[in-house]
């Protein structure tokens, strides 16, 4: 089993050590992870996303050593804007990254974990401007892995159980996973999608859609930022990727995608 969306006390929303990470990962079965840290550069927010990437690398390296039968990747999860773009180009080049989420959780200048998005706006335009500003993160930008958690803005609608449905905006939803596609970049699904919305994220009406259009690149992570929920919902997940056609889930060394059988 793999998680490839874990964050530790790196991320300033998150409190375990990596060492805790790893021996709860040992205990479920897992084999791999990909520890995400946050880095949302201009965060509207009076809160730390940023972390020292060399002191988590040494940090890193050394479960490494510790614990050989888990493979560790190094992976960061960046919150990405257009006026963030050539920040993190320049930023991402100089560490030696596994794994790079691309994920979109600021829109006008707002994140809606804090409940004020949704108050400007209608359901509908709001999900709109969110998915058309993951558009516009992948175009143009190479510089990730896959794109994460797509649905995330559905957590916040005030709806409950309201995942963001394939048929709801086809035209978008076909631009931005015929654009990762194109480019060679992939999609993760996030289990943690199931806890607010009753769904992954995306939901399997995205993924089924994904896997029509040839997509082959996916990735599945819990995102768990405490580390009872290291594993959460994984297997669950493969077996939906499996029942939709998927015949691999990927792994990543190196930003290098790497196909694992499931």
């Amino acid at each position: 089993m793999i998680d490839y969306h874990i964050h530790s006390e790196f991320s300033s929303d998150a409190e375990h050590t990596l060492d805790q990470i790893c021996q709860a990962a040992l205990k479920k079965g897992i084999t791999e992870i990909a520890v995400c840290d946050h880095l949302d550069l201009d965060y509207p927010v009076d809160e730390v996303m940023h972390f020292d990437f060399e002191k988590r690398g040494r940090a890193i390296r050394q479960v490494r050593n510790k614990y050989p039968d888990l493979i560790i990747r190094e992976g960061i999860e960046i919150g990405l804007m257009e006026s963030t773009k050539r920040d993190y180009v320049n930023m991402l080049t100089q560490y030696d990254f596994d794994f790079i989420l691309n994920s979109i959780h600021v829109v006008d200048g707002m994140d809606p974990y804090y409940g004020d998005y949704f108050q400007s706006r209608s359901i509908e335009a709001g999900i709109r401007e969110y998915l058309e500003a993951i558009l516009s993160s992948i175009t143009g930008f190479n510089a990730y892995s896959v794109i994460g958690h797509i649905g995330y803005f559905a957590r916040y609608t005030g709806e409950e159980k309201r995942p963001i449905q394939y048929a709801e905006y086809p035209e978008l939803f076909d631009e931005i996973l015929k654009t990762v596609i194109k480019n060679d970049k992939g999609i993760e699904i996030n289990t943690k999608g199931v806890t607010f919305t009753g769904e992954t994220l995306p939901p399997r009406s995205i993924l089924q859609r994904y896997y029509e259009l040839g997509g082959e690149i996916i990735t599945v992570g819990s995102d768990a930022h405490i580390i009872s929920r290291v594993g959460d919902g994984i297997e669950d997940a493969v077996k939906m990727l499996k029942e939709i056609g998927f015949k691999a889930i990927t792994r990543f060394e190196k930003l290098k995608p790497i196909q694992y059988d499931i």
